[in-house]
Protein backbone atom coordinates (compact mmCIF):
# COMPACT_ATOMS: atom_id res chain seq x y z
CA UNK A 1 0.00 0.00 0.00
CA UNK A 2 2.86 1.92 0.68
CA UNK A 3 4.41 1.95 -3.01
CA UNK A 4 0.98 2.58 -3.72
CA UNK A 5 0.49 5.53 -2.30
CA UNK A 6 4.48 6.59 -3.27
CA UNK A 7 3.57 5.61 -7.43
CA UNK A 8 0.79 7.89 -6.86
CA UNK A 9 2.54 10.94 -5.67
CA UNK A 10 4.92 10.77 -8.31
CA UNK A 11 1.83 10.23 -10.74
CA UNK A 12 0.28 13.31 -9.69
CA UNK A 13 3.80 15.50 -10.05
CA UNK A 14 3.99 13.36 -13.50
CA UNK A 15 0.34 14.70 -14.89
CA UNK A 16 0.78 18.37 -14.57
CA UNK A 17 3.98 18.20 -16.03
CA UNK A 18 2.72 16.03 -18.89
CA UNK A 19 -0.31 18.32 -18.99
CA UNK A 20 1.42 21.44 -19.44
CA UNK A 21 4.86 19.94 -21.69
CA UNK A 22 2.75 18.53 -24.05
CA UNK A 23 0.52 21.53 -24.69
CA UNK A 24 3.33 24.65 -24.33
CA UNK A 25 6.77 23.69 -22.86
CA UNK A 26 8.32 27.61 -23.29
CA UNK A 27 5.00 28.86 -21.79
CA UNK A 28 5.58 26.60 -18.88
CA UNK A 29 9.32 27.30 -18.61
CA UNK A 30 8.77 31.41 -19.11
CA UNK A 31 6.05 31.02 -16.32
CA UNK A 32 8.63 29.43 -14.22
CA UNK A 33 11.46 31.98 -14.56
CA UNK A 34 8.27 34.74 -13.81
CA UNK A 35 7.07 32.55 -10.61
CA UNK A 36 3.98 33.06 -12.53
CA UNK A 37 0.54 30.94 -11.54
CA UNK A 38 1.78 27.90 -12.56
CA UNK A 39 4.72 27.92 -10.45
CA UNK A 40 2.77 28.26 -7.50
CA UNK A 41 0.45 25.80 -8.25
CA UNK A 42 3.74 23.32 -8.94
CA UNK A 43 4.81 24.40 -5.81
CA UNK A 44 1.55 23.56 -3.80
CA UNK A 45 1.13 20.31 -5.50
CA UNK A 46 5.13 19.91 -4.55
CA UNK A 47 3.84 20.43 -1.05
CA UNK A 48 0.54 18.64 -0.47
CA UNK A 49 2.19 15.97 -2.41
CA UNK A 50 4.91 15.52 -0.25
CA UNK A 51 2.96 16.29 3.00
CA UNK A 52 0.58 13.30 1.96
CA UNK A 53 3.64 11.19 1.91
CA UNK A 54 5.39 12.15 4.65
CA UNK A 55 2.13 11.59 7.13
CA UNK A 56 2.10 8.32 5.67
CA UNK A 57 5.42 7.32 6.34
CA UNK A 58 5.53 8.76 10.07
CA UNK A 59 2.60 6.55 10.61
CA UNK A 60 4.51 3.79 9.22
CA UNK A 61 7.66 4.46 10.95
CA UNK A 62 5.47 4.81 14.29
CA UNK A 63 3.74 1.19 13.83
CA UNK A 64 7.17 -0.41 12.42
CA UNK A 65 7.27 -2.88 15.41
CA UNK A 66 3.98 -4.14 14.58
CA UNK A 67 4.23 -4.57 10.55
CA UNK A 68 5.78 -7.91 8.90
CA UNK A 69 9.30 -7.06 6.56
CA UNK A 70 9.96 -3.75 8.37
CA UNK A 71 12.75 -3.31 6.14
CA UNK A 72 11.37 -3.19 3.28
CA UNK A 73 8.81 -0.73 4.58
CA UNK A 74 11.52 1.55 6.12
CA UNK A 75 13.35 1.34 2.39
CA UNK A 76 9.80 2.44 0.61
CA UNK A 77 9.21 5.29 3.63
CA UNK A 78 12.81 6.85 2.60
CA UNK A 79 13.19 6.39 -0.65
CA UNK A 80 9.90 7.83 -1.25
CA UNK A 81 10.69 10.54 0.92
CA UNK A 82 13.95 11.33 -0.83
CA UNK A 83 12.69 10.83 -4.47
CA UNK A 84 9.54 13.74 -3.64
CA UNK A 85 12.68 16.06 -2.10
CA UNK A 86 14.49 15.73 -5.33
CA UNK A 87 12.32 15.15 -8.41
CA UNK A 88 10.12 18.82 -7.57
CA UNK A 89 7.85 20.33 -10.36
CA UNK A 90 8.29 23.37 -9.85
CA UNK A 91 12.47 22.68 -10.13
CA UNK A 92 12.01 21.18 -13.31
CA UNK A 93 15.29 21.69 -15.92
CA UNK A 94 14.90 23.45 -19.01
CA UNK A 95 15.26 20.96 -21.69
CA UNK A 96 14.48 23.07 -24.99
CA UNK A 97 18.27 24.30 -25.58
CA UNK A 98 21.78 22.84 -26.19
CA UNK A 99 22.80 20.46 -24.03
CA UNK A 100 20.21 21.11 -21.10
CA UNK A 101 18.42 17.73 -22.10
CA UNK A 102 21.56 15.63 -21.31
CA UNK A 103 22.10 17.41 -18.25
CA UNK A 104 18.58 16.76 -17.42
CA UNK A 105 19.08 13.36 -17.61
CA UNK A 106 22.10 13.09 -15.54
CA UNK A 107 20.71 14.99 -12.96
CA UNK A 108 17.77 12.74 -13.17
CA UNK A 109 19.95 9.72 -12.61
CA UNK A 110 21.78 10.82 -9.61
CA UNK A 111 18.66 11.79 -8.37
CA UNK A 112 17.86 8.53 -8.37
CA UNK A 113 21.08 6.97 -7.23
CA UNK A 114 21.39 9.42 -4.37
CA UNK A 115 17.75 8.39 -3.32
CA UNK A 116 18.26 4.65 -3.57
CA UNK A 117 21.83 5.12 -1.58
CA UNK A 118 19.19 7.31 1.27
CA UNK A 119 17.22 4.27 1.67
CA UNK A 120 19.81 1.77 1.83
CA UNK A 121 21.37 3.88 4.65
CA UNK A 122 17.93 4.27 6.69
CA UNK A 123 17.98 0.28 6.30
CA UNK A 124 20.98 0.28 8.07
CA UNK A 125 20.24 2.36 10.37
CA UNK A 126 16.81 0.66 11.10
CA UNK A 127 18.51 -2.87 11.29
CA UNK A 128 21.30 -1.70 13.92
CA UNK A 129 18.35 -0.05 16.25
CA UNK A 130 15.65 -3.26 15.81
CA UNK A 131 18.90 -5.79 16.52
CA UNK A 132 19.80 -3.34 19.25
CA UNK A 133 17.00 -3.02 20.67
CA UNK A 134 16.04 -6.52 20.87
CA UNK A 135 19.23 -7.54 22.82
Amino acid sequence: MLIGFLVLMLGVRLSFLWRFLMTDPELLWSDFERRGDKYKLAWLLDLATFGFFFGVSALTVYKLHEMTFPLVRVFVVFLGLSLLIRLRVHRFPRTNVPRAFEEAKADLIVHLVMSVLSGIGMVIVTTIYLWWRSR
